[in-house]
């Protein structure tokens, strides 16, 4: 003999009491239900104000805990690109800056904008980002970082002295070597190197910088440097501190991975509200 299960007891919504209405199963889970038809049964929320206020609430905690993960994973990929907390929010041409391409000589070309930097970039293009302190430089370079972020394209940010520190600490550290941090900073798709000049040129500080950009012109990687000399300039400057031989064949490395544009106008840092 068959028996019939029992309907199941009602459920009130637990705000204003009402009833629910139960879900009619497809067929095929109604089948599939049919021994846990008791415990198996799906209700249709109430539609009651409470309810709905309830829903929401719910909903706008989920997206806040959603909109907290997407944030902490982005910050945790930032962080390992070495990209400065300041510049986590850089903006292309949001800054007004003034930029132009320059010839080899020296002369202003053209002007250029950011979004038309980043296409360069992204025409597998070097840069030679050079300028005034607080001109833009290092803002233009990172915002064009972030962009290729969004584009999936691995991006890394250092100054040479960072490098060479990492470098030194992985003399000492089991589990890393000096050509693994290299290797770090050559195999990345896009790198910036920032404030190129301003680090003391010790040999150790040459031999960091001479294999990573080697390393990278080998491996026909885009490459921005940021300096506060012309390309002409820092090929002088290292020149006079070190090996004029080794600084003359990385100042035409340089040369050949890159074009020069110069940032022109006001010290943003001293006119910023």
């Amino acid at each position: 003999m068959t028996t019939t299960p029992d309907a199941p007891a009602p459920r009130l919504c637990e705000h204003c009491g009402a009833p629910l209405e139960p879900v009619e199963l497809p067929t095929f889970a109604a089948r599939a239900s049919h021994e846990v038809a008791q415990s198996f049964v799906l209700y249709r929320a109430c539609d009651c104000d409470e309810a709905k206020a309830e829903r929401e609430r719910l909903e706008a905690e989920e997206a806040a805990r959603k909109a907290a993960d997407e944030r902490r994973a982005r910050e945790a990929t930032l962080k390992r690109a070495g990209i400065p907390k300041r510049y986590w929010n850089a903006q292309l041409d949001d800054d007004g800056g003034e930029m132009w391409l320059v010839t080899e000589k020296g002369e202003r070309k053209e002007p250029v904008t950011g979004e038309e930097l980043l296409d360069m970039v992204r025409d597998g293009r070097g840069l030679f980002l050079t300028g005034k302190s607080g001109r833009g430089k290092t803002h233009t370079g990172c915002a064009i970082l972030l962009r290729l972020m969004a584009e999936h394209i691995r991006v890394k940010f250092a100054d040479v002295e960072k490098i060479e520190r990492e470098v030194k600490a992985a003399w000492d550290e089991r589990g890393q070597t000096e050509e693994g941090v290299i290797a770090r900073y050559v195999n990345a798709p896009v790198v910036l190197i920032d404030d190129l000049g301003a680090e003391e040129l010790t040999p150790t500080t040459m031999k960091t910088l001479r294999a990573v950009i080697s390393g990278r012109e080998a491996e026909d990687a885009v490459t921005i440097f940021t300096s506060n000399y012309s390309r002409r300039d820092f090929a002088l400057h290292i020149a006079q501190e070190s090996d004029r031989t080794m600084a003359s064949r990385l100042a035409s490395r340089i040369a050949g991975m890159t074009e020069v544009v110069e940032f022109t106008g006001e010290d943003r840092r001293l006119t910023r509200d």
